[in-house]
């Protein structure tokens, strides 16, 4: 499949994919049928991850943010007004 032109600084993403090719670890067709059952929905996620890998990988990114507002949710509230 022919790309049609883009701009060269995507290029490195392009390459990306290009490597990657036919190594995808869900399956297209499946993919596709949650697409279109998501789009029948009268209230879609907003945000939908697909494939196990791609589970697991928001699951841990989502613990480190979790753990690092932990650790940082004093320093924030302390801008709140004070009470009066």
């Amino acid at each position: 499949m022919a790309m049609r032109p883009h701009h060269e600084r995507y290029e490195p993403v392009f390459e990306h994919l290009r490597g990657h090719r036919d190594m995808e670890p869900i399956d297209p067709a499946k993919g596709a049928r949650v697409l279109l059952h998501v789009a029948e929905m009268d209230e879609p996620p907003l945000h939908l991850v697909l494939g196990s890998d791609g589970v697991e990988i928001i699951r841990e990114r989502m613990a480190k943010l979790v753990a690092e507002d932990a650790k940082w949710a004093a320093l924030g509230r302390s801008v709140d007004f004070d009470a009066a």
